[in-house]
């Protein structure tokens, strides 16, 4: 339970009061109007004392009052009818303002440093709720704290006769205490206490006269009995309206009441309240069915009639009063102003003393005084009759044994003159007046008498005020049991729900006060049911207040609780207190990973602030509960149909926050669907490589946004290689030039792009959801900010393109791809993607007959925010999450470059091992500038060899070596320069050559991988060079395996001794033996070879053509012998 402004001595001796009765001319009255209030209202500031008072009890021992308090109301004043009452009870909880909640940190089990809560200090409007609750509550029978102790007949010096109004209004009071059968008002005792007031308009009235007057007041009603106050010191046309006001915290809510029980005015909380057609308080509070007191229902009753008394066929619905038409009391008062009303500006600071002296001497040197009077006739009263009914009494609970208050419930009528009803209205006195053990004996007393007659709602009555009399007396020791059996006789035997509440708001402040938290919840529990929301949603949030607040708290008890409050008070119509309720739960269940309870939350939260207008925080509630991106470890739980309910609240929601409260200004919000995965955003720098048209000719694979996994270390390597080759040494810190940047490269500097080259960004937009979304209408979001003083005339600086749009199946991937052209150089920087969201037409809820079904558009955008890999290098970046940095979204637009075009024809996919194949190569400068340097980097150059010079290799299966390698010799050097014609390759020049590829003797793969390297003219610095890759995998198949076996001759073995000293003219010859064998597969796409002859790659041998060699053709697994003569040559020149 949240802190309350009053401690509970204050609020209990507040709640009972003493209740003055205040009996008012209409001249009177008029003169208070100067002020903007009724004679009541004026005094109602100073209704408490502020020095110290004492009374003397019984025996004449005096007692001091502190703060003694008297609460004054219109003696005509009749408590609420229920419709109004209800209305009364919503506009007091919907109209009081509450402060921000503060932060307080809760020790929780489970939890080490414990749970910080931004939680309610305080609950105005319980409070507020709490008293107007007692305020309209009806006096009853069975107690005397309601019923008027005393009046105050008011009449106005400016009166034609003031002597004959106050006779005429003392007789009008007189007839109203006395009339049969009696009716409201309720009066304590048949002797109450009358007090003549004579007002005086300081700027009107002859003071004389209004002395004279007085006297005669005095001589007629006694001295302490009258009073002359004077008002008005100041003009009305002197009125200063910055004086302070202390009138307006005790004025409230003024309603025009009808006789039948309505308004004039409606509610004006500002949250929509409804009237509640049920509550949970009964009206009847008299046991037995009597005919002397028939009462009207509590504001607060189940039934929507109030208790009838049938006469001559008709029912009185409110007792009626007779007032003499010559009696001048303002029955119909006219209404005052509301709103921002200055009161009491007729008013100077002597006037405002004398009203306080006016309350202090009454209290004094009257009503105390009286009390003592009618203390000690009641406790002669009740003390002389006690003796006699001792006996009688005692035989009776002898007799009828110990009955509980689920027994007999026989009807229990009390005459006005019984000792039981004498004893509590001595204990009722007492208590009021702060004679709180006098109070308790008398309480104690008529509970024991009560029980014995089995009068339980007077048994329940004295119950509760006697444990509340001890509390008062000594806090430390008061009887709990009487709280708890007291609540559960009103409950459950009397059925009088209005008396229960009062018995659970007073009980809890006692329970609050001595720690005891936990029981003061089961006290607020009980008391809610289906049949009141206002009640049950007051009393569940209270009791949460006691779970948290307790000496152990209970976070989840405290959530629960809220959250059922937060949803009785959405039942109510109190719609800003469900919102607030809601949020202080959902504070326990955010972190605790229960989807379906805050998915419940969140669509509460949205619901109630869009009723209220607050789109702001109901978007906010729908944002967070269409969001799957905080729900990673738990996706929604929820069904399709209550996804699409969510989806479709918050598109509404959002379209008019867009349209009532957002500034366009500051661009678009942000959407939470559909998810983008930032981290996989991927960015292609530069024109892609065109097809060629020609057919036949497929252009260099390159880099694309369609690419695979790219072994990036391997084009590292040989780009490495390239700059060693240009530069003669390779640099301290190398970065490589790339131009597909994704999460997988080290994007540590900003990419560079040349001006009118488009830059590609490719997003992957998934949707979480099991609802179909509609996404259109896709750019991206950027800024760019141009180098130098550029400024470009008519076309934008960067021009963008548009994905028109796509359906986005649920549960479903797409990748959009979008397109940045820099016009100019300068820096581009990616922010987020912009779109517009809306449902499937297919799912949008069925129109009115007559229309059709247009789905609600709305556009956003989702910010783009990427990060390098962790760092876990340095111990603070192993303690802490570091990333590194990632620039590939901030983009460095250079100048123009050159553009490098390569194409191939007839590039096989298959060889077979050995197998030595060309292919033709076209390499055009597609850019606007020249090209200086041309580089190639190869990566296996045993294999790969570029020719662009006419001295090209044949087409024939025979590879040539220089004349200073052997046939054991490896090419290592990877890098091969292109020679340009002139030293440069000229915008729109082509150079074309042919690309020769040995197959390996292994089958398998045969990864062929191209790097080149060009360098722009008249570029120097960072940039200056540009690649091109291609990347291409042959298979190669088995093919042909070769075993020669040779027989040298005899005048052969003798030449070669002689060999290193001359050369001999000699012929020799030998036998060689080839055997081949096909070991190519079944499915292999060459199956079958033929041998068409046999060359020799030798300079000093070679074989003799032998014109009679048939052709051998070999099928799968076939072989053959071929045997063939060598001759030794006698020139070094190569003969085949």
């Amino acid at each position: 339970m949240a802190q309350c402004k009053l401690t509970p001595h204050e609020f209990i001796q507040n709640a009972f009061a003493p209740q003055i009765a205040i009996l008012c001319s209409e001249d009177a009255d008029n003169l208070c109007l100067k002020n903007n209030l009724r004679f009541v209202e004026l005094v109602q500031p100073f209704c408490r004392l502020n020095n110290e008072t004492r009374i003397a009890d019984p025996a004449g021992n005096t007692v001091p009052i502190r703060n003694l308090r008297v609460v004054f109301e219109d003696m005509n004043r009749r408590p609420p009818q229920p419709t109004l009452g209800k209305k009364l009870l919503n506009e007091v909880v919907g109209t009081t303002p509450w402060d921000r909640p503060v932060t307080k940190t809760i020790s929780a089990s489970g939890t080490r440093s414990g749970l910080e809560l931004e939680l309610q200090s305080t609950t105005p409007w319980f409070e507020a709720w709490r008293d107007t609750f007692l305020h309209v509550q009806y006096p009853s029978d069975h107690e005397f704290t309601k019923h008027y102790i005393a009046c105050i007949v008011v009449v106005a010096s400016t009166s034609e006769n003031p002597m004959d109004q106050l006779n005429r209004l003392s007789q009008y009071q007189h007839q109203q205490q006395h009339q049969t059968p009696a009716r409201f008002p309720k009066w304590f005792s048949p002797n109450i206490l009358k007090y003549y007031l004579l007002i005086h308009d300081v700027t009107l009235g002859d003071l004389t006269k209004s002395e004279q007057i007085f006297e005669q007041m005095c001589s007629m009603y006694g001295s302490n009995n009258c009073h002359l106050l004077q008002i008005n010191s100041r003009a009305m046309d002197q009125m200063d309206v910055h004086l302070p006001d202390p009138w307006t915290q005790f004025l409230i809510q003024r309603a025009s009441i009808d006789p039948s029980g309505g308004s004039s005015s409606e509610a004006s909380s500002g949250t929509g309240t409804p009237r509640e057609d049920v509550s949970c308080l009964p009206s009847r509070v008299t046991e037995g069915d009597t005919t002397d007191c028939c009462e009207p229902i509590h504001p607060l009753s189940p039934t929507l009639s109030p208790p009838a008394e049938e006469k001559n066929g008709t029912f009185d619905v409110m007792p009626a009063v007779e007032i003499s038409s010559d009696v001048p009391v303002m029955v119909n008062k006219p209404t005052l102003p509301t709103g921002t009303t200055h009161h009491g500006g007729c008013l100077t600071s002597s006037d405002v003393d004398r009203i306080r002296i006016f309350v202090h001497e009454f209290c004094v040197r009257s009503l105390i005084p009286h009390v003592e009077r009618q203390i000690r006739y009641l406790n002669e009263v009740v003390t002389n009759r006690s003796r006699s009914k001792s006996l009688l009494s005692a035989t009776r609970r002898w007799l009828g044994g110990n009955k509980s208050p689920g027994a007999a419930t026989n009807s229990v009528i009390y005459s006005p003159e019984a000792t039981e009803l004498q004893t509590r209205r001595l204990g009722d006195l007492c208590f009021m007046f702060g004679l709180y053990e006098l109070a308790y004996n008398s309480f104690h007393t008529a509970k024991n008498d009560f029980k014995s007659d089995q009068a339980w709602l007077y048994f329940a009555g004295a119950q509760e005020m006697a444990a509340l009399a001890a509390f008062m007396h000594n806090s430390a020791d008061y009887p709990k049991r009487y709280l708890e059996s007291s609540l559960q006789t009103y409950l459950s035997v009397c059925k009088v729900y209005n008396f229960a509440i009062r018995s659970t708001l007073l009980s809890t402040e006692v329970l609050k006060h001595c720690g005891e938290y936990g029981e003061a919840a089961m006290m607020f529990i009980k008391l809610t049911s289906e049949e009141s929301d206002l009640l049950s949603a007051l009393m569940l949030e209270q009791a949460a207040h006691c779970f948290i607040n307790a000496r152990r708290p209970l976070p989840r008890k405290y959530a629960f609780h809220m959250t059922l409050a937060g949803h009785r008070y959405g039942k109510a119509g109190q719609r800003s207190h469900s919102l607030r309720a809601y949020k202080q739960a959902f504070q326990i269940y955010a972190t605790r990973g229960w989807v379906l309870a805050e998915d419940h939350i969140h669509f509460t939260l949205g619901k109630q602030a869009h009723h209220l207008k607050q789109l702001t925080e109901g978007l906010a509630a729908y944002n967070s509960l269409v969001d799957q991106r905080t729900k990673q470890a738990a996706p929604s739980q929820q069904s399709p149909t209550q996804q699409m309910t969510y989806i479709r609240e918050f598109i509404n929601t959002y379209h008019q926050y867009i349209q009532q409260e957002w500034d366009s200004a500051s661009g678009l919000p942000c959407l939470p669907l559909p998810l983008i995965d930032s981290q996989a955003t991927t960015i292609l720098l530069g024109s892609p490589q065109e097809a060629p048209t020609s057919p036949g000719w497929t252009a260099a694979s390159h880099v694309s946004l369609d690419s695979g996994a790219i072994a990036n270390d391997r084009w590292f390597a040989l780009e490495r290689e390239l700059i060693t080759e240009t530069q003669a040494t390779l640099p301290i810190v190398f970065r490589p030039n790339l131009q597909l940047l994704n999460k997988d490269t080290p994007n540590t500097q900003s990419p560079m792009v040349p001006v009118n080259e488009p830059v590609l960004v490719e997003l992957i937009m998934s949707n979480p959801l099991a609802v179909s979304l509609m996404i259109t209408d896709v750019q991206l979001v950027f800024t760019f900010k141009a180098s130098g003083d550029q400024e470009m005339a008519g076309d934008p600086q960067v021009k963008h393109s548009m994905f028109k749009g796509f359906n986005l199946p649920a549960g479903a991937q797409e990748k959009v791809r979008l397109e940045l052209y820099p016009a100019c150089t300068g820096q581009i920087l990616i922010t987020g993607v912009q779109y517009k969201l809306s449902l499937t037409p297919d799912l949008v809820a069925a129109p009115p007959p007559g229309s059709t079904a247009v789905p609600v558009v709305i556009e956003g955008q989702q910010a783009i925010e990427v990060k390098g890999p962790r760092l876990n290098s340095t111990a603070a970046e192993k303690c802490n999450v570091v990333y590194a940095s990632d620039k590939r979204l901030e983009i460095t637009v250079v100048p123009p470059l050159a553009r490098l075009s390569v194409i191939f024809n007839n590039l096989p996919h298959i060889l077979s091992c050995g197998e030595l194949h060309s292919a033709d190569v076209a390499i055009t400068n597609t850019g606007p500038c020249a090209i200086s340097k041309l580089l190639l980097a190869i990566s296996d150059p045993n294999h790969i060899y570029l020719s662009t010079t006419e001295s090209a290799l044949e087409d024939k299966h025979v590879l040539t070596l220089n004349e200073s390698e052997s046939v054991e010799s490896r090419v290592t050097k990877r890098v091969q320069p292109v020679t340009l014609q002139d030293g440069m390759l000229k915008p729109g020049d082509t150079i074309r050559g042919k690309l020769w590829l040995h197959a390996p003797s292994l089958p398998g793969a045969f990864d062929v991988e191209l790097l080149f390297y060009l360098e722009t003219q008249n570029m120097t610095g960072k940039g200056r060079y540009r690649l091109l890759r291609h990347f291409t995998s042959v298979y190669v198949e088995r093919s042909l395996s070769l075993k020669v076996s040779s027989l040298i001759s005899q005048s052969l073995n003798k030449s070669i001794s002689n060999q290193n000293n001359e050369e001999t003219k000699n012929t020799h010859t030998a036998n060689v033996v080839v055997e081949a064998v096909n070991n190519s597969e079944v499915d292999s796409a060459c199956g079958t070879y033929t041998i068409m002859g046999v060359s020799s790659n030798s300079k000093k041998w070679a074989i003799i053509p032998h014109s009679s060699l048939p052709e051998q053709v070999l099928g799968y697994g076939e072989s053959c012998h071929l045997c063939v003569k060598c001759i030794q040559q006698q020139n070094p020149v190569l003969k085949n």
